[in-house]
C-alpha cells in the first residue's frame, strides 16, 4: 500500500488502462497489538489487461532503495535505474534494446540528475498556485485506477485468490 504505488503508476502509464484482475501474494508483518491487522512488508503481484497484457509488480520496505522497472514489448526493452531517487546528484538511466532479434540496437538515455520528491513537491506547488493546466502529474482518473488497483492487490493478497480490480 505503500511503496508499490510507484511500480502501479508506472504500470498504469505503459498500459494506458486499469488491470481488470490482479492476483497477489505478500509476506506480512506482525500485528501491533490487540485486534491489529499485520501490513504487507512486501508484495508480488501479476496484473491482468484486456486485451492479453500482464504485467508484474514486487515490492519491498527491505528493497525499496533497489528500484527498478522491465518493460518488455514484442520490439524491444526499456530498463529503467531508480528514476526518482532523492539524490540530485544520480542522473536517471534508461537501458534501451530496440529489436528483438541479434540485430537488436543497445543503446543508453540518461536523464538530467534531480530531486524526485522534491520535482513532484514543485509540481504540486504550480497546481495549487496556477491551476490544473500546470499540473504533470496522474490526472483523477489515472489517480483513482492506481489505488483502485493497489487495493485490489491487497485484497487479493489477504485472501490468496485473484481478485476483479472494481
Amino acid at each position: 500500500m505503500d511503496v508499490g504505488v510507484y511500480a502501479v503508476s508506472l504500470i498504469r502509464i505503459v498500459a494506458k488502462q486499469r488491470p481488470a484482475r490482479v492476483h497477489a501474494v505478500a509476506d506480512w508483518t506482525p500485528p501491533d497489538g490487540p485486534g491489529a491487522v499485520g501490513v504487507d512488508g512486501a508484495l508480488a503481484g501479476t496484473l491482468e489487461f484486456t486485451g492479453g497484457l500482464l504485467a508484474q509488480v514486487a515490492c519491498s520496505f527491505n528493497g525499496a532503495l533497489h528500484r527498478q522497472a522491465l518493460i518488455v514489448g514484442s520490439t524491444g526493452v526499456i530498463q529503467t535505474t531508480y528514476p526518482n531517487h532523492t539524490s540530485a546528484e544520480r542522473p536517471g538511466v534508461l537501458n534501451l534494446r530496440k529489436g528483438s532479434d541479434a540485430t537488436a540496437v543497445d543503446s543508453i538515455i540518461e536523464t538530467a540528475p534531480a530531486n524526485g520528491f522534491l520535482a513532484e513537491a514543485e509540481s504540486f506547488a504550480r497546481l495549487v498556485s496556477e491551476g490544473p493546466a500546470q499540473w504533470t502529474g496522474a490526472t483523477q482518473e489515472k489517480s483513482i485506477d492506481i489505488m483502485m488497483t493497489v487495493e485490489a492487490l491487497l485484497r487479493s493478497a489477504r485472501c490468496g485468490l485473484p481478485v476483479e480490480v472494481v
